[in-house]
Order: structure tokens, then C-alpha cells, then sequence
């Protein structure tokens, strides 16, 4: 989930569009609500074996979007309006600091980067990290 701050609709809704480019247009709102000035976005795909979905621990295809969507959809985000801040896993992204920032998902015994969570590198989708 992300709270999305300094932005109008309009801006939101073309940020996901622009994101689809990447991702063969398999990349939908899951979760999108004005709240105040703020709006509270999640994304997720359409098709859970196509571009831009994420995979469980055993590799499973969920419907959930992967790393590299967020990455560019806050990409997008920013680049259609500087001054929009997000908050994003407790933490606050802006333009210049915090995007395309790799966790580890799994555990120490099993360790699993967000940006390996995915099949991204198998859809020639340019992979950041």
C-alpha cells in the first residue's frame, strides 16, 4: 500500500498508464481512494503469469505487482510532478531519495530481494537495483 501526497487524480491515473508501456498493459489499480488530499493506492496484474507479477517464496504467480511495477509507477509519478512524496513500507520516497530501494523478503536461511520476487528478467523488463 502507498499513500500518494501533492498529487490530483489525473497525475495518478496517467503514472499507471505510462507504467503499462513496460508491462504489456497488465498492471491495474487494485486498491484506489481519496482520502483527503492523499490518495491510497495499491496495484496489482490481470494476468498473474504476465508481466509485471509477483512470486510467493516457491516461485507461485500471484496477482500482486511486483517491484519493479511500483518502481516505475512512482518513476512515472515523479516525473509528471517532482513535489509528490509517498509513503511506501513506513517509509517516505520522494524524487530524489528512496525509489528503487531492494529489500529482502524472505529470511536469513532463505533470503529473497524484492526485485528477485518477480519474472521480470524472463520478460526482458530493464531490471533496476
Amino acid at each position: 500500500m502507498a499513500i500518494i501526497r501533492n498529487v490530483v487524480e489525473w497525475q495518478i491515473k496517467e503514472a499507471l498508464e505510462r507504467t503499462n508501456k513496460g508491462f504489456d498493459g497488465n498492471v491495474i489499480f487494485n486498491r484506489f481512494e481519496p482520502k483527503g488530499k492523499n490518495f491510497v493506492v495499491t496495484l496489482k496484474v490481470k494476468i498473474s503469469k504476465g508481466c509485471g507479477a509477483r512470486t510467493g517464496f516457491t516461485g507461485r504467480a500471484m496477482t500482486s505487482a511486483c517491484w519493479h511495477v511500483y518502481g516505475m509507477f512512482y518513476q512515472n509519478i515523479f516525473e509528471i510532478f517532482p513535489g509528490a512524496v509517498i509513503i511506501s513500507n513506513g517509509e517516505k520516497i520522494t524524487q530524489c531519495h528512496g525509489n528503487w530501494i531492494d529489500r529482502n523478503i524472505g529470511s536469513i536461511v532463505q533470503p529473497l530481494m524484492y526485485s528477485d520476487a518477480c519474472h521480470c528478467k524472463e520478460h526482458g523488463i530493464a531490471v533496476r537495483a
